[in-house]
């Protein structure tokens, strides 16, 4: 009998701690991205706080494929991100459209040509009711 609860219970258990393994699974949320400025922006989201440096992250002109990370004057963009739920701290950058079209990103990191730096929680950008506003 103790042999037959035995084979049993390894299966079940095996079961409960399988499906309780550690996966990762966030949930995607929105946040508006709105650039009240007079000038384009791009902003560029990094996880990698409480290192700070633009060396973990690259952005890209929208020339150049990436046009979800440029935002014109007085406009907004809206993205679907699960980047809030990956680090307790999300780092937000913000730069001029004019210097990253036109300064070779080597040059940006070494002169930390960075418009705003943002550090965000997920309880942050709640409060803001998902928004982000530059400047």
């Amino acid at each position: 009998m103790k042999k037959i609860l035995s084979m049993l219970t390894m299966p079940l258990l095996f079961i409960g701690l399988n499906s309780s393994s550690c996966k990762h699974e966030v949930d995607p949320i929105r946040i508006k991205i709105k650039n009240n400025s007079n000038s384009a922006v791009y902003y560029a989201l990094s996880y990698s706080y409480p290192d700070t440096a633009l060396n973990r992250i690259e952005v890209i002109p929208h020339n150049k494929g990436n046009t979800s990370s440029k935002i014109n004057a007085n406009d907004s963009d809206l993205i679907t991100t699960g980047i809030l739920g990956i680090s307790p701290i999300t780092q937000m950058f913000i730069f001029d459209a004019n210097t990253i079209e036109h300064t070779p990103w080597d040059s940006i990191v070494k002169h930390n040509m960075v418009l705003k730096r943002y550090q965000l929680t997920e309880s942050d950008v709640r409060k803001a009711n998902w928004t982000i506003t530059y400047p």
